[in-house]
């Protein structure tokens, strides 16, 4: 069973782009066209895009991937993107964000957070 996303009001914004995975493989022959053949049946789907966090929903987030990820390392459950249907995803790589909105107290700040994820099939 996958782990639950820990803040259920984000969303992925603008600069979100998905891919098909590739199920595929190539192969060259000595005469005619490189032959190419279905390689499984289930492809792993790539999808990057941005988040904006509070600096309350930063700590939330960076706690639940170090802690309830093993180090960004686990599945979770997320809503997919392209059919708003529950998924499980896995990050390609750890997250990083940046500070977009600076402000006096932690909480009062926004971030940039920056996704690689995988959709597992």
């Amino acid at each position: 069973m996958s782990i639950a996303w820990p803040l259920p009001n984000a969303r992925l914004l603008n600069g979100l782009s998905a891919e098909p995975g590739n199920a595929r493989v190539r192969t060259d022959v000595e005469a005619g066209p490189p032959r190419m053949r279905r390689r499984f049946t289930a492809a792993v789907r790539h999808v990057t895009g941005r988040l904006v966090l509070t600096g309350a929903d930063l700590v939330t987030f960076r706690d639940w991937g170090k802690l309830g990820l093993d180090e960004w390392t686990l599945p979770f459950a997320w809503t997919e993107p392209e059919a708003d249907a529950a998924v499980d995803f896995r990050f390609i790589d750890p997250p990083s964000w940046s500070l977009i909105v600076p402000g006096n107290l932690p909480t009062n700040r926004l971030w940039s957070v920056e996704l690689r994820l995988e959709i597992l099939p």
